[in-house]
């Protein structure tokens, strides 16, 4: 349970971390990038070669489709660029809070058998919790930024009072893990390519 507790406490210090970043012009230029690599190695560290372990390289592709779909459809679709964009960090931001079901059950068996796989999760969890509230604190507010980091608590809460017995067949489903590949493609697209299309759009306009 401590480490259930301590998972939850590291998701509502990212606000915290966040404001206190940008209090300086200089630690907020690094923080942005310090973010975009973490999720990155994230994403290609331990996100991608979990959902290959399961689900095969099929998840490469799938992984793929997630990173590329996004900016091909803003490009085609440019009128909708925006609601293009939304989707994708939606994407993002439901596919996360799967993931914290699988946390949630790692850190259940975690203290029972390997306290090391906890101190994995816990450790990977200051990042998301951090670019999940910077993506959606600017454009949506801190309610719905606050919202989304309870959806990843609440994932991470089910994941370790289900883990004795949904958890091992969580664990082994190729389904959960090819939608996890997806969301490693939208991670890495918003990670890489952070703008707001429909802000840009809006500045061409204004020149004309």
């Amino acid at each position: 349970m401590v480490s259930l507790v301590l998972s939850l406490l590291i998701l509502f210090t990212a606000p915290i971390i966040y404001f206190l970043a940008k209090t300086s012009r200089f630690i907020w230029r690094y923080f942005e990038n310090f973010l975009s690599i973490a999720v990155c190695l994230l994403v290609v560290i331990h996100l991608l070669p979990e959902s290959i372990r399961v689900a095969g390289f099929g998840a490469c592709l799938v992984a793929f489709l997630g990173l590329a779909m996004p900016s091909f459809l803003e490009r085609v679709f440019a009128k909708g660029a925006h609601s293009i964009h939304y989707a994708s960090i939606s994407l993002a931001c439901l596919g996360l809070a799967l993931h914290g079901v699988l946390d949630g059950t790692a850190l259940s068996l975690g203290e029972k058998r390997n306290l090391g796989l906890s101190l994995a999760v816990l450790l990977h969890r200051i990042p998301a919790a951090l670019f999940l509230f910077s993506v959606f604190y600017p454009k949506r507010g801190f309610g719905i930024a606050i919202l989304v980091l309870s959806l990843l608590g609440a994932g991470t809460i089910t994941g370790y009072l289900l883990a004795e017995s949904a958890g091992p067949d969580l664990l082994t489903s190729q389904i959960f893990y090819l939608f996890q590949a997806l969301t490693c493609g939208s991670l890495l697209h918003i990670s890489i390519d952070r703008h707001d299309p429909v802000q840009e759009d809006g500045h061409h306009h204004h020149h004309d």
